[in-house]
């Protein structure tokens, strides 16, 4: 208790403020996560189609997964999902499952602010503790202030593939890191199993296999282990994402999906066109993004270490940044047929945006660094305090006053969560008073309920039962859609819900 209280005293008051940030950051987040309710998968993933035992259930599902119906998220995944999914164990009851859901959420963010801490000290060197947790913050700020997953945040089964194995991978970039620093057996180990989850990953095959290879073979390629032990990892990684992206499953997915079929070739230009767009749009309307980044920068400036970067690191960094973002979307482009106007899924751009912010973010804080070298040997006074001061409330004058004209402001994700709280706890009760009429039906009967639809809101993922009458799921398949897993799990035939 004492050593809690120390770290936020004397020299580490600045932690009070950094807390209340948080609070204020995360806190809508959490009303939202705490009004979340099983759907699609959740109800698959909570019955027992080979054995009572929560262990042996998860490898078969592993294995059927892999063979017939896989996806982007991977084994590692998979395991999770069917481990410690909340519907399982509490049957939904009261608020179990949202009260879970924040558990879950907030220990993800936890772990990913230590991550995030740790890979700015060692892709920095900075050293200065306040310097580093708050540029930790500014970029968790980027990531829960400009868009929201809501069904990363708010589904359990979008949980363990995307959030949490963002969370792993920030780790196994800090581990790759770290090993380079000082490398050691135990860390070699550490490094090469969060790699291999990371990679077990679809969509965080390349960004894994990129970062390993510039950072070890590239800047560090004098330094560390011997040759053959530092490609070891890298052929362990590979193999990885090699047999996540043959798994038959994927392909009976893909031929499932219904729709044309598109060529690689095409998919690789839909998802240049698809992620130049979500940059534009994004720069365009969040001017928060620019300022956060712009701070980020001068912080580069202001706190540049020893360590020299040069122009063609940048470059070679901006490359890689975007190659990982692209490697990123390719599978999920190319494996659900999507054209260059389809509607992509919020999950899959949760990736796409995270990896480009958090990318962004480290390449501002060198590309400031490599500026602060260069105006230092120019004019060292041009660098001072107070003209950085200047420097970024200018930016943040004009970036705030942007924003109030076009409006852009109300689009804060705290703001707008604020203003639809009702809305959110709405949609939750009205989806729980449906699930409470099915699981009160006769067991056997074909239930259909009618309801008047609530407005759509972009901060509930909802339990997604529909209109749509599926025959009852036959024993030697081992899977089936919302409808037809949640008929399972309650114990009726059939369910079907219509919604005017």
């Amino acid at each position: 208790m004492k050593k809690i209280i120390s770290s936020f005293t004397g020299q580490n008051k600045y932690r009070i403020l950094l807390a209340v940030g948080y609070i204020l950051l995360l806190s809508p987040f959490v009303y939202s996560v705490y009004y979340s309710m099983p759907a699609n998968d959740d109800f698959a993933w909570a019955l027992e189609w080979w054995s009572s035992n929560r262990l042996v259930e998860a490898l078969h599902r592993v294995g059927w997964n892999y063979m017939n119906f896989f996806g982007q998220s991977g084994a590692f995944a998979i395991i999770i999902q069917i481990l410690f999914n909340p519907l399982y164990w509490f049957n939904n009851a009261g608020h179990s499952f949202g009260i879970c859901m924040v558990i879950v959420y907030l220990l993800i963010a936890i772990g990913m602010v230590m991550g995030l801490n740790s890979l700015v000290r060692n892709l920095s060197h900075i050293r200065v503790h306040s310097i580093v947790e708050i540029i930790s913050f500014l970029i968790m700020c980027i990531l829960y202030t400009c868009y929201y997953y809501s069904d990363v945040y708010n589904w359990w089964s979008g949980v363990p593939g995307y959030s949490l194995m963002m969370m792993v991978e920030i780790f196994t970039l800090n581990a790759i890191a770290a090993h380079q620093t000082k490398p050691d057996n135990k860390s070699y180990i550490g490094m090469i199993v969060l790699g291999i989850i990371s990679c077990s990953g679809m969509m965080y095959c390349v960004t894994t296999g990129i970062f390993y290879f510039i950072y070890v073979f590239v800047l560090h390629y004098k330094q560390g282990d011997r040759l053959i032990k530092k490609i070891v990892p890298l052929v362990l990684f590979v193999i990885s994402g090699i047999i996540t992206i043959v798994a038959p499953g994927n392909f009976n997915r893909m031929s499932d999906t219904g729709a044309v079929h598109v060529s690689l070739r095409d998919s690789v230009i839909v998802t240049v066109i698809r992620v130049i767009l979500r940059i534009r749009a994004t720069v365009i309307s969040k001017p928060w993004l620019i300022i956060f980044l712009f701070v980020i920068f001068m912080l580069g400036i202001k706190y540049r270490t020893d360590i020299r970067i040069k122009l063609w690191q940048l470059i070679l960094g901006a490359i890689a940044i975007m190659t990982s973002v692209f490697g990123a979307m390719l599978p999920y482009v190319y494996g659900s047929n999507k054209a260059l106007d389809s509607e992509f899924i919020s999950r899959a751009l949760y990736i796409e945006d995270y990896i480009t912010f958090i990318g962004a973010a480290f390449w501002f804080l060198m590309f400031g660094m490599y500026i602060g070298h260069v105006l230092e040997e120019y004019n060292p006074l041009i660098i001072g305090t107070s003209v950085l001061a200047v420097a970024t409330g200018m930016v943040v004058i004009v970036c705030s006053f942007y924003g109030v004209v076009h409006g852009y402001w109300s689009q804060l994700l705290q703001y707008d969560m604020i203003q639809k709280a009702d809305l959110i706890k709405e949609s939750y009760y009205f989806w729980d008073d449906i699930l409470d009429e099915i699981d009160s039906a006769e067991d056997g009967s074909d239930v259909v309920i009618d309801r008047v639809d609530v407005s759509w809101c972009q901060y509930v993922y909802d339990t997604s039962l529909d209109e749509e009458y599926k025959e009852p799921v036959s024993e030697d398949y081992k899977y089936g859609n919302c409808n037809q897993c949640a008929s399972l799990y309650y114990g009726v035939r059939s369910i079907i819900v219509n919604l005017e």
